[in-house]
């Protein structure tokens, strides 16, 4: 049973994408960033935070990352952790603007600093960009930590959706191959296999039709958006679950939503992919992100990160 919040708020997004057509050739990419934006906008909260923000760019080879970097206003003894987060939107959806009250939210409740990435985007920039991306921003995090305040030993990364993919997909980069020791990775409701058909998942087949707005058309679009080619689904960056040496990768939180198509992922305990139980709310939906509204219910997001 859907909580009464989230029901609302599906009848106000399963018409819009009903009428986008059932299939992923009916998907345009500049229509859904539009609608993404605007939805953000529309469930926007009047939550109070307390923290300075300051835009940031992070050098990457032939360009700039834009960043945002987020600090809490209230004295604080000793450097706080510092939280590098990579926004969903199926790699081709989002910016920093989209995610801006989230991080301030979690920034306020955590006492700590989050590092937001507004990463390349598909299909104009095909995998590997927006991961390449990722990865320099957390080796930036990592080299400039004190410089901000933060704690290079308390480094984290965390990501919502197709954001929670790259996470998965940073954190064994960096973290298990030996480049950069991450204290933690915090999986918001993420995408961590898409080389299976959706056949292969229960949930997938219960939840993904849209009548819970994430269809499994639309992730059928945002895949082949940032693919080259369908050959790659089984490439670990792409399909973190597959991945080796996953017993290896840091402390894990994995938060899903109980209406959710890639449930049963957050179930698939391959290796110790998570090293503590996970958690959801049985009664929300895939667009949890906007939890920090006070017209959304809230999920129990990690806002202990100062035990990082």
């Amino acid at each position: 049973m859907l909580d009464r919040q989230t029901a609302v708020l599906l009848q106000k997004l399963v018409p819009d994408v009903q009428g986008a057509g059932a299939t992923k050739q009916a998907f345009d990419v500049a229509d859904a960033r539009d609608g993404v934006a605007a939805v953000f906008a529309e469930f926007s909260g009047a939550e109070k935070t307390n923290c300075v923000v300051t835009e940031v760019c992070i050098p990457r080879e032939a360009g700039e990352i834009p960043a945002r970097l987020y600090r809490p206003n209230a004295p604080r003894k000793g450097p706080a952790p510092l939280i590098v987060f990579f926004h969903g939107g199926g790699w081709s959806l989002g910016d920093l603007d989209c995610y801006d009250e989230l991080m301030r939210a979690l920034c306020t409740r955590s006492d700590a600093i989050f590092l937001s990435i507004d990463y390349r985007l598909a299909p104009e920039h095909k995998f590997p960009a927006g991961l390449n991306d990722c990865i320099a921003a957390v080796e930036w995090a990592a080299l400039y930590a004190n410089s901000i305040g933060a704690d290079p030993e308390h480094l984290a990364v965390m990501g919502d959706s197709a954001g929670g993919n790259l996470t998965a997909a940073v954190a064994h980069r960096v973290h298990v191959a030996g480049r950069i020791k991450l204290a933690a990775q915090f999986l918001l409701y993420p995408i961590l296999d898409i080389s299976q058909p959706h056949s292969a998942y229960a949930s997938r087949i219960k939840f993904g039709d849209g009548a819970y707005y994430l269809s499994c058309a639309g992730i059928d679009a945002t895949v082949d958006w940032y693919l080259n080619g369908a050959s790659l689904r089984e490439n670990p960056n792409l399909s973190p679950i597959l991945a080796n040496n996953i017993d290896k990768l840091p402390p894990t939180v994995i938060i899903a939503a109980g209406c959710f198509r890639l449930l049963l992922l957050c179930n698939h305990n391959k290796k110790g992919f998570m090293k503590n139980p996970h958690s959801w709310s049985n009664r929300v939906i895939h667009v949890s992100a906007l939890s920090n509204s006070q017209k959304l219910p809230v999920l129990t997001l990690p806002c202990d990160c100062p035990r990082l």
